[in-house]
């Protein structure tokens, strides 16, 4: 999948930089701040609910164009998806990149292994955490759309 941007085509590449980049950047915070390393997984539950606003963050951290301002970023996500016309596409496109990466199935793979070797724990925390048993049922339809799409 390529981008132009101010004349300039890159390949979108979801290699090693690129999820270290996801990491960095998407992953969700523990109560200690520290990273949980989930920003590959966060991304690819955006692709797969069709949040769109996704399109620019993916374009960012694979596109290895150094900084971009927003204008040049919404102009290329303009003519990428040809003014809106091919959004499910590129977000196909998007979901085929992220699943065929081996970095980016991998870290995925590994997020999902987790959650479901934890899901005993949340289902026990869920008893007693009136917050873990409202969100528990997303917790497990994510996982299980996540494992559905890889």
């Amino acid at each position: 999948m390529q981008v132009t941007i101010n004349g300039k085509t890159n390949e979108l590449k979801f290699n090693y930089r690129a999820l270290f980049k996801v990491n960095a950047e998407f992953s969700s915070l523990n109560e200690k701040g520290n990273r949980l390393k989930d920003g590959a997984l966060n991304l690819f539950n955006r692709v797969l609910t069709n949040d769109i606003t996704v399109i620019p963050d993916l374009v960012k951290v694979t596109g290895n164009f150094g900084k971009l301002s927003d204008d040049e970023l919404f102009d290329a996500i303009e003519e990428l998806t040809n003014g809106g016309d091919a959004i499910e596409q590129v977000m196909s496109d998007l979901k085929d990149e992220m699943k065929n990466s081996g970095f980016f199935n991998q870290s995925i793979s590994a997020q999902v292994k987790q959650s479901e070797e934890f899901m005993p724990q949340m289902e026990a925390m869920a008893k007693s955490d009136q917050q873990m048993k409202m969100q528990l049922p997303a917790i497990k339809k994510l996982t299980a759309l996540v494992k559905e799409n890889l």
